[in-house]
């Protein structure tokens, strides 16, 4: 309801689509409204929570494209430096979602790990993860990474 009458307000739906994502584990929710607090903001926080909220909810494609309206806007350089690698990180992911996804077509089953992409000829290597960790596919077949995105410096 506040929403509607404060459209300038970044900090609602920034706390809306936590709330979403945080607690109630909704993450296409929570990348709508994280998103609406990023455009509104120019937040690179709130940037990176969509992003991310947008790759948990499987919807990695609209994650890049968000983060390239993002970066495309911004002018200050640590900021772009921040998003920039946020969007490698979704660029491998995507990457991996495309060779899984070959594999299990190809296959007729899904990969048990990402060496088996390679063994195949669908990767010349596994994509290394921006963030230092190293991707791997999850019981459920996800694409995910030992840094979960994180600058291991923070």
């Amino acid at each position: 309801q506040g929403m509607k009458y404060r459209t300038w307000d970044s900090w609602l739906p920034f706390y809306i689509g936590f709330n979403y994502a945080y607690f109630l584990k909704d993450y296409q929710k929570g990348a709508k409204y994280l998103r609406r607090a990023a455009e509104l903001s120019n937040n690179p926080l709130f940037a990176k929570l969509a992003a991310r909220y947008f790759y948990e909810s499987r919807q990695t494609d609209l994650g890049l494209a968000f983060l390239d309206t993002m970066i495309a806007q911004t002018k200050d350089k640590a900021v772009k430096i921040t998003l920039q690698t946020r969007r490698n990180a979704l660029l491998a992911v995507i990457t991996l979602e495309t060779a899984l996804s070959d594999f299990k077509s190809k296959r007729g089953r899904a990969a048990h790990d990402l060496n088996e992409l390679v063994a195949a000829g669908l990767l010349s290597s596994i994509p290394q993860d921006p963030y230092g960790g190293q991707f791997f596919v999850d019981e459920l077949g996800r694409v995910r990474s030992t840094s979960k995105f994180a600058n291991p410096k923070l």
